[in-house]
């Protein structure tokens, strides 16, 4: 409901939940400077609070006035001045000439070189640039006059507290509107408050400080600036060396996770920049910290290749060994890992235990063109039956018959949060920090499932007794439209979900069974296509000409099959248009 209108002190509302929840329930993850930028918050007059919340929500730090105009709050002057003596705002900061100039419009800037005589034309840059030969008093003088500035302090503080309420850096009070808006509806479940993302002040500046070295590692990777990734690297290398364990139910939080991964990012950066010996020291400090089980198999992966190209394996096995120990290491990752020591001879084929999928190969003329899509990126197109364009997957169904979906995993991971919503938003302590979680903080770690299992035992032992179909209809309308991590509602129609959830019958429960382990690292690898044939349902890969499964689509297959799924991998050749497909 776009049209929908907010009570007039609502993002004050919102700022003193969060500002009130976090002081209440963890006043320790907060220094004493912190505090008084609180305390100074809420000892103001509530005009002057109702302004502070309306800043905060905006990109600062320096605003016009001009732009401060707010129904709540009256007396605008006034609640500046009360803001300015709690040391909150600034009022006409000192800022330079030229910053100050980036506030203002062309045209504005061109009423302020009439007023000094200036007759300034042509675009932004060059109004700028004429402007700018004026003395910069004159200059700051006339901006002044025509719009004063006000700059906003004490931002960090309520970041962080929206840190601690949220636990995590992503959400920020654009949730609260979005709520209010109706735009999310977020399930409902326990809060429990009692066992803490961060244990102390510490564990918070750790989390807070890896966090914006991986947002810089990704910039500078952006940016193909590998100088700065190794330096970004070697900051991460010294503190994942030092970082204690966290529990695990912390895991979500934990420094070392983003120290991993810029790590390992600075580590390919010493590959492309020819040092093979640093990447290497690197990916070894990744094999043995082990604080992010993907990634160090990912380093794993990548010290097997170095070792290869140098000729130089022998200590390999050695290296990965306590890694393929790891208790945490997901079936992915573990297969990575031993598909590099087979390549290095020195390990064994773990395809070899792998069954055989049944195969079949479709000609398909080629169209011109390609697909741009934000969710599969560039595809070749191929020709449909009836001469108009189809991505490879499209036309592989409509030579199934055209009955059946394009899916991949979201098909799936829809079907597990609709008959386990009960169990995934379950009261499992500390689960749930806060009112806006799509998921359990574990819900992407190992202990997604071992804390939860009696209650999975039960739901699959009832789902195999019961109506799959009928439950998953149930689920639909009664949760439709609430947020869940991995339930898709606009993709799937309730009709093909049931249909689906019907069809694959018995299928359906080990497929579900395998994604509960590892929501995260599961949901990857699923089969392209949902389709009926003659009747039947079928689960079908479809590779390109060149393309081979991944590690994740042979760990699904191996899996359809040991379950009794019905499932074919497709192989597409490209043919002429005369070629029978």
């Amino acid at each position: 409901m776009a049209d929908l209108e907010l009570v007039p002190d609502y993002y004050w509302r919102n700022l003193r939940t969060v500002v009130d929840t976090v002081l209440d329930a963890h006043p320790g993850l907060f220094t004493p400077e912190q505090h008084a930028v609180f305390e100074g918050w809420r000892a103001v007059p509530r005009p002057a609070q109702l302004l502070y919340a309306r800043l905060l929500l905006r990109r600062g730090p320096d605003f016009r006035r001009s732009t401060l105009a707010y129904t709540e709050v009256g007396d605008v002057e006034a609640a500046l001045a009360e803001l300015a003596e709690a040391r909150l705002v600034t009022l006409e900061p000192p800022l330079l000439v030229v910053d100050r100039i980036e506030l203002f419009t062309v045209a504005e800037l061109r009423v302020v070189g009439q007023r000094l005589g200036m007759n300034l034309r042509g675009r932004r840059a060059a109004v700028i640039e004429a402007l700018l030969q004026a003395p910069a008093e004159a200059i700051e003088e006339s901006l002044r006059i025509l719009d004063p500035l006000v700059r906003r302090h004490g931002c960090s503080a309520f970041s962080r507290a929206q840190v601690v309420f949220f636990g995590n850096r992503q959400q920020d009070m654009s949730t609260f509107v979005r709520v209010a808006l109706d735009q999310l509806r977020y399930a409902e479940y326990a809060v429990d408050r009692s066992h803490p993302l961060f244990a102390d002040r510490a564990a918070l500046d750790a989390y807070l400080a890896a966090g914006s070295r991986w947002d810089a590692a990704f910039a500078a990777r952006m940016a193909d600036d590998d100088a700065m990734l190794v330096a970004l690297g070697d900051e991460a290398a010294e503190d994942l060396r030092r970082r204690p364990p966290v529990a695990p139910f912390r895991a979500r939080v934990d420094p070392a996770r983003a120290d991993s991964r810029v790590v390992y990012r600075a580590a390919r950066a010493q590959e492309r920049l020819g040092d093979a010996d640093a990447a290497a020291a690197g990916y070894r400090l990744l094999l043995q910290t082990r604080r992010h089980p993907p990634t160090a198999a990912r380093a794993a992966d990548r010290l097997g290749l170095l070792s290869q190209r140098q000729g130089d394996v022998a200590a390999l096995a050695d290296d990965v060994a306590p890694l393929l120990a790891e208790a945490n290491l997901d079936e992915p990752s573990l297969r990575l890992v031993q598909r590099r020591l087979r390549l290095a001879r020195v390990g064994p084929d773990p395809r070899e235990a792998e069954p055989v999928p049944p195969e079949r190969t479709l000609v398909i003329p080629a169209a011109t063109g390609a697909h741009e899509s934000a969710r599969t990126g560039t595809k070749a197109l191929y020709r449909g039956l009836e001469g108009h364009a189809l991505t490879v997957e499209e036309a592989v169904l409509e030579r199934l018959g055209g009955d059946g979906v394009w899916c991949e995993g979201s098909l799936y991971t829809t079907l597990f949060g609709l008959l386990f919503w009960e169990t995934i938003f379950a009261p499992v302590p500390g689960a749930f920090q806060h009112p806006f979680q799509d998921a359990p903080v574990d819900r992407d770690t190992p202990l997604f499932y071992l804390r939860r299992e009696p209650r999975f035992l039960a739901r699959f032992a009832a789902l195999a007794e019961g109506d799959v179909g009928a439950e998953v209809g149930q689920a639909w309308e009664r949760y439709h439209g609430q947020v869940c991590r991995g339930v898709t509602w606009d993709r799937f129609p309730p009709g093909l979900l049931v249909r689906a959830a019907r069809g694959l019958g018995a299928g359906l429960l080990p497929i579900l069974d395998r994604l509960a382990r590892q929501p995260a690292r599961h949901a990857a690898g699923l089969p392209d296509l949902l389709a009926w044939v003659d009747g039947a349902t079928l689960l079908a890969e479809v590779k390109g000409p060149g393309d081979q499964p991944s590690v994740e689509q042979r760990l699904w297959h191996a899996w359809l099959l040991a379950h009794g799924v019905p499932f074919t991998l497709v192989r597409v050749r490209r043919g002429a248009p005369d070629e029978a497909a």
